[in-house]
């Protein structure tokens, strides 16, 4: 398990530098600055709220299910191990989630290197920064696994529930583009990319850190939400 996780998030690494070289060089213009803000936007580019929903959702899914351990009859059949594997499961789409957060993270970092001056990155705090942005992309990706999870749970099919998932964020992040002046309280997606609102000091860092707080309470809600939904799961049945 550990072979192929290193093996894949390795490839991954590489896949995705090649798509931002791809992405983002068309995108170069005369003024550094504006580049550099430009290719770190959260309206367009590799790491935009655009790509994180629209691009990512259904590989980061798909690299969940592949890194993820498969449970055996003996583990569903037998009740009081209920709860073991349902932290199992809460367990794996965190860990994954912090993996394709960090590989998204880390393809960023490293072309953005390859591109600007490792001083101008220190004066911009860009370091830091892609550290908050990273924390916040792992929560949003938690909270996505842990949406796929209430799916499965309830259909018990794994490509409607990949589906249903997509869809509910698709749905979300065009809600925001119809509705831009209307301030959602939750608006997770709206949230999620702090790499572009820092950088352009739209944010503090403590109003980044209370988003952070604020969508960790939805993780948790959803955890929950997941576990009243899978102790009426039929395990049973379910393997029959």
């Amino acid at each position: 398990m550990r072979y192929k996780s290193i093996t894949l998030s390795f490839f991954l690494i590489i896949f995705l530098m090649v798509f931002w070289y791809i992405q983002n060089t068309p995108n170069f213009q005369e003024d550094k600055l504006k580049t550099f803000l430009d290719l770190n936007s959260s309206s367009f580019g590799f790491i935009s709220t655009r790509s994180l929903v629209l691009f990512y959702i259904i590989p980061f899914i798909l690299y969940y299910l592949i890194l993820s351990q498969k449970f055996s009859d003996y583990l569903y059949i037998r009740y009081q191990k209920r709860l073991n594997i349902l932290i199992k499961q809460v367990y794996y789409v965190i860990i994954n989630s912090v993996l394709f957060s960090l590989i998204l993270t880390i393809a960023n970092v490293i072309m953005t290197i390859y591109f600007f001056s490792h001083q101008f990155l220190i004066e911009m705090n860009y370091y830091y920064y892609n550290l908050i942005n990273f924390i916040s992309l792992s929560i949003f990706y938690s909270i996505v696994g842990i949406t796929y999870r209430i799916f499965f749970n309830i259909i018990n099919k794994l490509n409607f529930a990949i589906v249903l998932t997509f869809l509910l964020y698709f749905i979300l992040y065009n809600l925001g583009l119809l509705f831009p002046h209307i301030n959602f309280t939750w608006n997770i997606i709206g949230e999620m990319v702090m790499l572009d609102t820092l950088l352009n000091r739209y944010w503090t860092i403590n109003h980044a850190y209370f988003i952070l707080v604020k969508h960790f309470f939805i993780l948790m809600t959803l955890i929950i939400i997941n576990y009243l939904i899978f102790l009426k799961k039929d395990l049973i049945n379910e393997k029959k």
